[in-house]
């Protein structure tokens, strides 16, 4: 057994094998990076994950059996936590809906699933799972849009540095909404690898019910 490092365009020749002799080539899985792995010719050997294994058949001790690894940089990655706070007389009950859109960077596709986590009151159960994002940048979760109740927050990770959000929520009769301290039902961002990697933005609903207007009704004393 031996360990071998090469850089980038490097390579490794190694002659003079006996016929039988059995090999496994594996590469350490580099931080950041994904891993795929080839043999020449193809039934030189068995490519698994980040090895291949094989054997020097009879006749072939003159030649050379390519093994080839090929690394890609892995995108940084960033979450998004989107906060849900209900003040005065609202229901901390209600669930409000919310509908997230993204655009990934220039030569980055979104379309696949991302971890989340639920928290907070009433998340028990259902605390952990993944999001879909189709090819628009439409995100669904649980078969329908997001949906927080006072004191929940979810955080989507694993999405590309780069990518650009816009969160929007339903407007609730009664409510007046802000979100990061404007009065707004709507904002738009993008995602940075800066202040922990996980964007917050955070919506509070507030329910105030109106005065109703009273009067004294006079007595008369005979």
């Amino acid at each position: 057994q031996a360990r071998v490092y090469l850089k980038d365009g490097q390579s490794i020749t190694i002659t003079g094998l006996p016929e039988g002799v059995t090999y496994k080539v594996t590469e350490e899985n580099p931080q950041g990076h994904t891993v795929s792995a080839s043999v020449e010719p193809t039934d030189g050997g068995t490519v698994t994950d980040n090895s291949v294994t094989g054997q020097i058949k009879a006749g072939e001790t003159e030649s050379v059996i390519t093994v080839a690894f090929t690394n890609n940089k892995e995108p940084d990655t960033a979450g998004l936590t989107i906060q849900k706070t209900v003040l005065g007389e609202g229901d901390p009950t209600k669930e409000f809906t919310f509908v997230l859109k993204l655009t990934p960077p220039d030569g980055v596709t979104l379309a696949g699933s991302y971890p989340y986590t639920l928290t907070g009151p009433g998340a028990e159960g259902s605390g952990s799972g993944t999001v879909a994002v189709d090819g628009d940048g439409s995100v669904t979760f649980d078969d329908g849009n997001i949906t927080l109740k006072h004191g929940q927050s979810i955080t989507i990770t694993g999405l590309p540095v780069g990518t650009k959000y816009t969160v929007t929520e339903d407007s609730a009769e009664g409510y007046d909404t802000t979100v990061n301290g404007a009065k707004e039902y709507s904002t738009s961002g993008e995602l940075t690898n800066e202040g922990g990697n996980v964007t917050l933005v955070s919506f509070v609903n507030t329910k105030h019910t109106p005065k109703s207007e009273t009067g004294e009704i006079g007595r008369a004393h005979v």
